[in-house]
């Protein structure tokens, strides 16, 4: 793992991996989400246990022979300093390998009177690819060679901050690789020697039957991003019945890996098929989640999020009637409801459960809209007096809604069906509620509708992490095919603005990440098309007046549009491959007047994620392959030019090298 400075990577070495939690069903102290303060680095763990032992032709790095290890050549990784042509192996003492003023320690290379070096004896005879970001960590900029035995291979300049290496190379058995830090200074390096050449990974991860809807939780306790969701009913590996619960999990906010769920037998939820989606933590520390059940909302609960049970419990109320704690019962001019999610404030000890509410047998095509039921610390709803919150009769279903208190306002979220393109359900919407009232005293009616994407992320869901919020849905499998279920997009934070407005971005340590150096630059926007492969294009210019700026990128025979254009005299960022309508795709319309845009566009396969000034975000899966012509486009000559470069762009394996 690596940022842009020295103390930041000893720091994010010294975390130590947790693993996912154990299916016990005894029940744990759970701290709630929001009485933690977790910071970036704390959501992207680094496992720093001593690497297996590797045999034969497979996937070596420098970090399998040094983490939690002090044993030159393990791995077949030795850290050596060079003098003229003559290499010197480094000794251990005091947590790194040191010769003289020179020294290799967790990653760094510094080089002083001697030239730090990583050395790497071949296993087998076979091609090989050597890859990985070199990033500067002292000096202004520095070189790093590359050498086949004594014949030198690559030198490598690294004049901004960091630069990507990659080179293919056949072997025999017992070769040296050396690379070399030439000149004063540190640099982080990780180089990555490859016998398989096999495909990278993309960011965008499906899995067995691919995503339905997705409920994210992240689990404080185990440092873990859980992503409950809908199963489509084309799991291969295992069959599972449309619309019942599954579960992913992650460490690192990219690789997501099957959760096994289980039932209480004695006492299972409510229901067998989607018992845990939206989860959250109740007054008491315990783990519930809701689902609708027609006429009310039904509960479950658990002590671990793995293994669950039947969260309604009874009671005898005042009339001596049998009733429920934690099961929300919908007023009485209510046909049905479908998607609930619930809110607990813990300053107000209140709980907040909103759904979708019909008025009517004509169900979608009649009275309908989002309703909020108001419930007490023991988790009693009051039916009679619920808040009839938002009227979408006319429109498609405000689907899959949530409520979330972010300082001190309230905000409601919807996708309405019909809003996004293939799979309909996208548009991630939402209204602000007023400072310090709760949400029953709010007209969310009058409230301005925006938006946190542009349409191709279905259902998207927010996720409170500590006190920071994160958004996930799914991106369609196919591109532009209409087809329920398919991909994650890639992590992205939801933040508050000073005005109320929320913003979404790529936080900046996931975009450190992500980030695995410079592969090239352009110098103006007349220059010609550069090749390229998966891969992160920044792009930065200044505009005063109209805009249409921003990336023509061609891969597979399709060519899209990526960036800002002024229409109708309102400004989009979008994504569009018809010029002659440039709206009916993705895009999302930008609240305020810009001047300095920085535009990062995500080429990850066919999947496309551009980010305007840390504010704006939109996702698509399109008709790409990971070979990529990016030319800019200018249409305007009010718009000045000030940067663009091409950054090799990590795959899931390499995330935290």
């Amino acid at each position: 793992m690596k940022i842009n400075n020295i103390g930041g990577i000893m720091a994010l070495l010294s975390i130590v991996f947790l693993a996912g939690c154990s299916t016990s069903n005894t029940s744990t102290s759970n701290p709630n989400d929001s009485d933690v303060n977790l910071t970036y680095n704390d959501l992207y763990n680094v496992d720093t246990s001593k690497r297996p032992l590797k045999v034969g032709k497979t996937i070596y790095k420098a970090s399998d022979g040094y983490m939690s290890n002090s044993d030159q050549g393990y791995n077949n990784f030795s850290y050596v300093s060079k003098n003229n042509n003559s290499y010197e192996l480094m000794a251990y003492s005091n947590d790194k390998f040191i010769f003289e003023d020179s020294y290799f320690q967790n990653g760094i290379m510094h080089s002083g009177s001697y030239a730090s070096s990583i050395m790497f004896a071949a296993p087998e005879t076979g091609d090989v690819t050597i890859s990985g970001e070199i990033l500067i960590t002292e000096g202004a900029s520095n070189s790093l060679s590359v050498f086949k035995n004594d014949t030198l291979i690559k030198e490598i300049i690294i004049e901004d901050g960091s630069k990507n290496l990659e080179i293919k190379l056949s072997l025999n058995k017992n070769d040296k690789l050396y690379f070399v830090l030439n000149s004063e200074g540190s640099c982080y390096f990780n180089p990555k020697i490859d016998y398989t050449n096999e495909k990278d990974r993309l960011i965008h991860q499906t899995i067995d039957g691919e995503y339905g809807d997705v409920h994210p939780y992240y689990d404080v306790k185990n440092k873990r991003m859980i992503m409950y969701y809908l199963s489509t009913g084309r799991e291969i590996n295992s069959a599972h019945e449309m619309f019942s619960t599954l579960a992913t999990s992650s460490n690192d906010m990219t690789n997501f890996n099957q959760l096994e769920l289980s039932k209480n037998k004695a006492n299972p939820p409510s229901i067998t098929t989607y018992y845990a989606l939206g989860v959250y933590e109740d007054a008491n520390g315990n783990y519930r989640s809701c689902f609708g059940m027609g006429n009310y909302v039904g509960n479950s609960k658990s002590t671990n999020l793995e293994y669950w049970e039947n969260g309604e419990e009874p009671f005898e109320n005042d009339e001596g009637m049998l009733d429920y704690h934690h099961r929300v019962k919908f007023g009485s001019d209510v046909y049905s409801g479908r998607d609930p999610h619930i809110y607990y404030d813990k300053d107000s000890e209140k709980y907040y459960c909103i759904v979708m509410n019909y008025y009517s047998s004509s169900v979608d095509k009649g009275s309908k809209g989002l309703a909020i039921y108001e419930g007490n610390k023991l988790g009693d709803y009051d039916s009679n007096n619920y808040y009839k919150a938002l009227d979408t009769t006319g429109r498609g279903d405000p689907e899959c809604p949530q409520l979330y208190k972010i300082n001190d306002r309230y905000y409601i979220f919807y996708s309405i069906y019909g809003t996004g393109t293939s799979g309909n359900v996208g548009k991630l919407a939402y209204r602000i509620g007023d400072l310090n009232k709760s949400p029953l005293e709010v007209n969310w009616n009058e409230k301005e509708e925006l938006y946190l994407d542009g349409g191709d992320l279905h259902a998207a869901q927010l996720c409170q992490v500590g006190d920071m919020f994160y958004m996930y849905g799914w991106l369609t499998s196919s591109p532009k095919k209409n087809i329920w279920g398919g991909t994650l997009n890639m992590s992205r934070e939801v933040f508050q603005n000073e005005n109320g407005t929320l913003g979404t971005r790529i936080d900046p340590t996931y975009k450190q990440l992500l980030n695995k150096g410079l592969i090239d630059k352009y110098s103006s926007f007349s220059d010609a098309p550069k090749q390229t492969n998966r891969s992160i294009v920044s792009l930065e210019f200044n505009n005063n007046e109209v805009t249409d700026t921003g990336i023509k990128v061609t891969s597979n025979g399709k060519t899209y549009f990526i960036g800002i254009k002024s229409l109708s005299g309102k400004d989009y960022l979008l994504i569009s491959d018809n010029e002659s309508n440039p709206l009916d795709f993705i895009n999302i319309q930008l609240n305020e007047k810009i001047t300095n845009y920085k535009l990062d566009v995500y080429l990850d396969g066919g999947y496309v994620e551009a980010f305007l000034n840390d504010q704006y975000g939109i996702s698509s899966h399109v008709e790409f392959s990971e070979q990529y012509s990016v030319k800019l486009q200018n249409n305007d000559i009010s718009s000045t030019f000030e940067k663009c470069s091409i950054y090799k762009l990590s795959n899931s394996q390499d995330i935290l090298d």
